[in-house]
């Protein structure tokens, strides 16, 4: 998959400042409000949790 320098810059940034996993999941959640299948909602909630649970709990570091 091809990702953009731009994207690739805006990644690295959220990771360095550990803010990825908090970003995502407000993105995860701006989604959910716009969906109407419960199903889609449901997993949407699931994942949202565990990206908050990884944001309090890890880190991100980079691979050498």
């Amino acid at each position: 998959m091809y990702i953009s320098k731009e994207r690739r810059e805006e990644i690295e940034y959220h990771a360095e400042v550990n803010d990825y996993f908090g970003t995502l999941a407000t993105v995860l959640n701006l989604i959910k409000h716009d969906e109407r299948s419960e199903e889609l909602v449901r997993c949407l909630d699931r994942l949202i949790g565990d990206l908050l649970y990884l944001q309090e709990k890890y880190h991100i570091t980079k691979n050498k």
